[in-house]
């Protein structure tokens, strides 16, 4: 299951803005926020988005992924 540590801290080690990162989502940045305070969906459409953007990004530079 994945925390609102886990996406805060994926981000911060990316260098990302929560802009940034909610670019790669599809979603705002007061979702990112959300997400990083209360913790993502448990269940739902956004729940294997997230599980899917995450795997993308931890196998891709900073760089890479902002291609």
């Amino acid at each position: 299951m994945i925390t609102a540590t886990d996406l805060k801290r994926t981000r911060t080690r990316r260098g990302e803005t929560q802009e940034q990162f909610a670019a790669h989502f599809g979603v705002k940045r007061t979702t990112i926020l959300n997400w990083e305070t209360r913790g993502p969906p448990a269940s739902g459409p956004a729940k294997p988005l997230i599980e899917r953007v995450l795997a993308e990004l931890c196998d891709k530079s900073p760089h890479e992924a902002a291609e």
